[in-house]
């Protein structure tokens, strides 16, 4: 009982104070003044001791120190390099001896983590940036073990560059737009999505592929216009339950139960996944 009247007695001279210096109000809680500073968009490099993050103004790849968290260098300078005109640096992808690295720059969202972009190849001390491919934007670029090449898709497909052989690129695969169908020839595929992402559809990458290969079932959603659908696409009608998967990763989030919105068989296994993302 002690302990908790002194720490009582403390919170209250601590706020005592804080409003004797600045006035506190429920905006300024809300709005973030008292919010805790993180860090985002932090790559380890291959030394353990340092790692990299991209500059404020997107200028410019840093690297600091784990052990002090001071800048001891800068990686990648847009301002300072030759060979194309980057811009604003949106990400970048470190090779696993750290010798390389891919900058990420306009980048197109497709749907929700989804996204195009161009890449451009730089080896760290150099002055010049190469771009990864000049067929068009990329998606999900990896760099081999050893970094010597480099996957990514396009269209769907696989490609590869060889960063030995004058950076050759080669395509992989050239089926990816309808291989699950190739894959499964005896199945049927229906795609079913809710109300909100059909309304988002024509964003969808190579939206007009699925429409003209699958059969669409749309499941309304409570506040998504669906509007007309053009034929292959049928509305269900059916009971609207106001159940939506942003809504469970939302409760999960908060660390709320999300009993009775899913499956009891499934409950801890989407409890566990989504606290991964």
């Amino acid at each position: 009982m002690k302990r908790m009247a002194v720490l009582c007695a403390t919170l209250l001279f601590a706020a005592s104070a804080m409003l004797a210096g600045e006035r506190l109000d429920l905006k300024a809680v809300a709005g973030g003044d008292f919010a805790g500073e993180a860090l985002t968009r932090v790559e380890p490099m291959a030394d353990g001791e340092t790692y990299a993050q991209i500059s404020k103004d997107g200028k410019q790849v840093v690297k600091y120190s784990f052990k002090t968290g001071k800048q001891v260098g800068v990686i990648f300078d847009a301002n300072a390099v030759r060979g194309a005109n980057i811009g604003s640096i949106d990400g970048y992808v470190m090779s696993p001896d750290g010798r390389r690295m891919l900058i990420q720059t306009h980048t197109k969202r497709i749907y929700r983590r989804s996204f195009t972009a161009e890449y451009y190849i730089y080896t760290l001390g150099n002055s010049s940036v190469v771009p990864l491919s000049d067929g068009g934007p990329q998606q999900t670029p990896i760099f081999s073990p050893d970094g010597n090449q480099i996957a990514f898709v396009r269209d769907n497909n696989i490609f590869l560059v060889k960063l030995l052989y004058d950076n050759a690129e080669s395509q992989v695969t050239k089926d990816g737009k309808q291989a699950i169908s190739k894959d499964y020839p005896e199945n049927e595929f229906t795609l079913l999505i809710g109300g909100d992402n059909w309304a988002a559809f024509d964003k969808w990458y190579h939206h007009d592929d699925i429409l003209a290969h699958y059969p669409i079932v749309v499941y309304p959603r409570q506040g998504a216009s669906i509007g007309n659908v053009p034929e292959g696409v049928t509305i269900v009608e059916t009971p609207l339950l106001n159940i939506s998967s942003t809504e469970i990763r939302k409760r999960i989030k908060e660390e709320e139960s999300i009993r009775g919105m899913v499956p009891e068989c499934i409950e801890q296994l989407a409890v566990r996944n989504y606290r991964q993302l």
